[in-house]
């Protein structure tokens, strides 16, 4: 009876991160997606997976419903917590180029950019683009 019990703890552990991966995978699919896209959703789940392990180790499972549905050990919450902190260095080292990637500032806000410091041809374009209320709205 402790196997299965076991079982179903570490089932619906791997089901309610597995269920994050897919969110963080369906986040990062598309022809519109761009680098800065891709790098707020890695440098948000590696933080996630931070704030897991850190909320288990205190048995606070919101984040991770099925998980506080089973009965669960020491043992197995220090297993996950171990789990969730390597899971972390991995995707650290895996995405190291994509968490280093530097975006300038115009890139991240292009309405912060003086017209009069970019190339004479697109200063009538930046300053069209700084007086549009919508492209504000659809940017924030």
């Amino acid at each position: 009876m402790q196997l299965v019990r076991a079982t179903k703890s570490d089932i619906s552990y791997l089901a309610d991160l597995y269920e994050k991966f897919n969110v963080m995978n369906l986040q990062l699919q598309g022809n519109l997606v761009t680098q800065v896209k891709c790098k707020t959703v890695v440098s948000s789940f590696i933080g996630k997976l931070k704030l897991f392990k850190q909320n288990i180790g205190r048995r606070e499972f919101y984040q991770l419903p099925r998980l506080a549905e089973v009965e669960l050990s020491d043992d197995d919450l220090l297993a996950y917590c171990e789990h969730l902190e390597v899971l972390k260095e991995y995707m650290i080292k895996r995405f190291t180029d994509l968490l280093e990637l530097e975006l300038p500032n115009w890139i991240i806000d292009p309405f912060s950019l003086d017209t009069d410091k970019v190339p004479i041809d697109l200063q009538e374009e930046l300053s069209d683009m700084h007086n549009d209320v919508k492209k504000k709205l659809d940017l924030k």
